[in-house]
């Protein structure tokens, strides 16, 4: 099961960009469809692994590419 390395990395990568007075609104990766990563986990456990955190309130999206097999945060939501 990585996908639970995969949220961590991924709040691990957009912590260090949020500033206190920000809040986390979403974050939309591109996922490959070779990349063996079951999209319905990953979401589930995002919600786990963010509660009660900067990233509590966000909501994790995807678009799938093809012919591909990398993960990628395309971008992130923040209000201020």
């Amino acid at each position: 099961m990585h996908e639970s390395a995969l949220v961590y990395k991924i709040l691990e990568t957009i912590a260090p960009s949020m500033k206190p007075e920000h809040e986390l609104k979403a974050v939309t990766l591109e996922v490959g469809e070779f990349s063996c990563v079951n999209t319905t986990t990953l979401k589930q456990l995002y919600k786990l692994a963010t509660k009660n955190t900067f990233a509590g309130k966000s909501k994790l999206k995807f678009s799938v590419v093809k012919d591909n097999d990398d993960v990628i945060i395309n971008s992130i939501e923040v209000s201020q």
